[in-house]
């Protein structure tokens, strides 16, 4: 497994090194063929049936409509809803009010993310949880990479019951080995480079036929890359973990080769709260939802919620088949 993570970990480097040889040489060069190739992958993108949202990445509304408890599931930098896989259909089945919700500039287009704020994104998920707060005598949120992120930011301004943050973006895996820190390069990358190619089947997912069912950006504005970065560091210069002060789940695996597993140790130790649990997990990369510590993931979510909303149902480890 440590041959397979430092594998994973090369392949990303080399991934990382490709980009910036594009980025110089390529990238420069043909600025208007990159934006025109942009453009038609829009037009040529699949869409959910309301023709907004690109295929399968539209918000989803699960569970009963008045229970007490709801849920708040904000995804990843780039992605949709599908981050979680099914796990919201088993808190929905649960009894709970489900939001899958979408961040601003996602899942629409490219062109969209682009000029999509930190700001913004930060107030679609205090408005998302704004209007659960209003119907549902608890409320929970959820983040994924990113999302995690702004679930902190949000909790740190806004009183929720819980949080429960998924490989959380406290740190990048790259700036821990790196003489230089990403945002450096994303800063020099930003105004020569609009666009950066996602690779075909490039989740980053070790469990590889996974990587087709996850819904995300084909093309990635560079500019937004800085605004993730950003939005990273305004946690704490925000001081933004120490004020929360609700119970606390961090899921993260070691295997993570997008966010710092060690960031995230760090961080949960900064937690103010005193009931908190880290579930660290070893054969699974970034979306873990879909990778191979998934049923594990799914118990100890409806675990954390069971013993402070009780009302779950058992284990889906020995019901569900194994990956």
């Amino acid at each position: 497994m440590d041959d397979e993570r430092q594998e994973r970990r090369n392949t990303y480097l080399l991934y990382l090194a490709f980009v910036t040889l594009l980025v110089l040489v390529v990238g420069t060069a043909l600025p208007h063929m990159a934006d025109g190739s942009v453009r038609e992958y829009e037009r040529r993108a699949e869409r959910d049936p309301d023709g907004v949202h690109l295929l399968g990445m539209s918000p989803r509304d699960l569970g009963p409509e008045n229970p007490e408890r709801a849920i708040l599931f904000v995804h990843g930098f780039s992605g949709s809803p599908t981050n979680y896989n099914d796990l919201p259909d088993f808190v929905a089945a649960d009894g709970w009010r489900v939001r899958c919700m979408l961040l601003p500039g996602h899942g629409t287009s490219p062109h969209e993310f682009e000029t999509t704020t930190g700001d913004a994104m930060l107030e679609g998920v205090l408005s998302e949880l704004r209007a659960l707060k209003k119907t549902h005598k608890h409320v929970v949120l959820v983040g994924h990479s990113l999302g995690g992120a702004l679930v902190t930011l949000a909790a740190a301004r806004e009183p929720v019951d819980a949080l429960i943050l998924c490989a959380p973006f406290f740190g990048l895996e790259f700036d821990e080995h790196a003489p230089v820190k990403l945002a450096s390069i994303a800063d020099v990358i930003a105004p020569l480079v609009r666009w950066l190619p996602r690779p075909e089947n490039g989740e980053p997912v070790a469990f590889a036929p996974n990587r087709k069912f996850i819904h995300s950006y084909k093309w990635i504005p560079a500019k937004a890359g800085v605004t993730a970065m950003a939005l990273g560091k305004r946690v704490y210069d925000e001081g933004a973990i120490a004020k929360v002060s609700c119970p606390l789940l961090l899921l993260h695996s070691r295997g993570d080769h997008v966010n710092s597993f060690r960031a995230s140790e760090r961080a949960f130790q900064q937690f103010s709260t005193s009931d908190k649990r880290f579930a660290a997990f070893e054969k699974s990369d970034h979306i873990i939802f879909w990778d191979y510590d998934r049923l594990q993931t799914i118990d100890e979510v409806r675990a954390f919620l069971d013993r402070h909303f009780p009302a779950t149902a058992p284990s889906v480890l020995e019901a569900l088949p194994k990956q």
